[in-house]
């Protein structure tokens, strides 16, 4: 059953996370509930810390129908951008 879904870009900061730089909203899965999302962000967005290395990650959040949603965080990957 095909379902909605978003993916968010994040900065991960000590005390608290960023906005999101990139997202993409609303989405939706194919039949098998599988899915793919790909878009380029650029560096000066991926760029959440004004000194120093900068950390981000994505969340991709489905929102299945008739059921709370389901929240998968990825990795955190670190550059200067």
């Amino acid at each position: 059953m095909a379902t909605t879904y978003s993916v968010k870009i994040l900065g991960e900061d000590g005390w608290f996370d960023d906005t999101p730089v990139c997202d993409a909203w609303p989405l939706t899965t194919d039949a098998n509930g599988n899915y793919w999302h790909q878009w380029t962000c650029t560096g000066a967005l991926l760029n959440e810390d004004w000194e120093g290395q900068d950390e981000n990650y994505a969340k991709l959040t489905v929102f299945p129908s008739g059921a709370k949603s389901h929240v998968v965080r990825s990795n955190t990957v670190k550059g200067y951008y």
